[in-house]
């Protein structure tokens, strides 16, 4: 190990530079240099510059080093190779349904279970029964009804009124033409279903007759409201699993509009023409959501709430600078050193355990 030693030479102090072995299982100085006295020292050190470094370049390094993590992890490079192309899902329409297993799933939701063969092959069917959606639907269906009324009493009045001679001024109006204004009154979903009325003429004057069908609005909501019609190949499924993933289909959903966003997995601009290329833009499009999204799911299980969007503002900002200094010994000197603004870069680096990579 080299070491500093002080010599007194005709009553003077000198510094020299050594390194001592032991040889022949005796201590034996090596290597030498000397350096000089005090002064020369601090002299030599205070002429000594730090370099400029020769080049500078700042690159994102947060969000990439991120998304190859992931994909170095699920060994995606060769996964697409052994897989070689993609094979388009197949959609099935659902017909007949026979439910029979009743399943309690929990507060408030509900579940018949059943299988059958759609296109050959056997699903699980579930009819899927939820209370607020049940109140949703009826609070929706009431609100329809209200506004229809509305309009159905003001024509109504508007006919009076010229029967009783105080209001005569317009067209007179025909059979034809208040049907055609009550029906468009009556479009919406089960509009028709649940008001009931007649147009006529009577002395040369129509009239307009309604009524609300209180029947028909108590059959609706036994046999439609409330209810989502589920099914699966995943045999090993339960109802409450079944249900619990059609809930989180919003999450898909969201992904998916996140392709949308015109900085950060955008479809958008496409600079292709042909139906190969354009198929292999959308691939790698849905591949960098893909990546994206379980890199989202990796935070989330480490207890970082953040959104697709926040997450790859946060990581892109953290940036990685990359120093030339001039050759020594032959050698470029490269010193690279990262950039973290908040506690947020900071928390998602530590988590990602992305220093590994510098």
């Amino acid at each position: 190990m080299a070491s500093i030693t002080k010599k007194n030479i005709n009553g003077h102090q000198y510094y020299y530079a050594r390194e001592c072995r032991r040889v022949n299982g005796k201590p034996k100085i090596v290597w030498q240099k000397y350096l000089g006295k005090a002064d020369d020292i601090i002299k030599a050190m205070a002429q000594i510059e730090t370099p400029e470094p020769q080049e500078a370049d700042v690159v994102e390094f947060g969000l990439t080093t991120a998304l190859y993590d992931v994909a170095t992890r699920l060994n995606l490079v060769d996964t697409i190779d052994y897989v070689g192309s993609l094979v388009p899902s197949q959609h099935a329409d659902l017909l007949a349904i026979p439910l029979e297993e009743y399943i309690d799933i929990s507060k408030g939701h509900k579940a018949y279970m059943s299988r059958k063969k759609v296109f050959g092959k056997e699903h699980v069917i579930c009819l899927a029964f939820s209370e607020e959606l049940y109140r949703c639907q009826m609070r929706g269906l009431r609100l329809q009804l209200d506004k229809r009324e509305k309009h159905l009493k003001a024509l109504q009045q508007k006919l009076e009124a010229r029967k009783t001679g105080t209001g005569k001024r317009g067209r007179k109006p025909t059979v034809a033409g208040v049907t055609r204004m009550v029906t468009a009154i009556l479009k919406g979903q089960h509009m028709k279903e649940v008001i009931q009325y007649s147009v006529g003429e009577e002395n040369g004057q129509v009239f307009l007759h309604y009524f609300v069908d209180e029947a028909a609005i108590s059959q609706i909501a036994a046999t439609r409201f409330g209810k989502n019609i589920l099914f699966t190949d995943r045999q090993d499924m339960d109802a409450a699993t079944i249900v619990e993933t059609y809930h989180t289909q919003y999450k898909i959903e969201d992904a998916f509009k996140q392709m949308k966003n015109p900085h950060h997995v955008s479809f958008s601009p496409i600079y292709h023409w042909t139906d190969q290329k354009l198929r292999v833009h959308a691939f790698y499009c849905v591949l960098a959501l893909t990546l994206s999204s379980l890199l989202q799911r990796q935070l989330h299980r480490a207890g970082i709430e953040i959104s697709m969007e926040k997450m790859h503002e946060q990581l892109s900002s953290i940036k990685e600078l990359l120093l030339l200094y001039p050759a020594k010994n032959g050698k470029v000197k490269a010193v690279t050193t990262l950039s973290k603004k908040n506690a947020i870069q900071n928390q998602v680096f530590k988590v990602l355990d992305l220093k590994r990579f510098v």
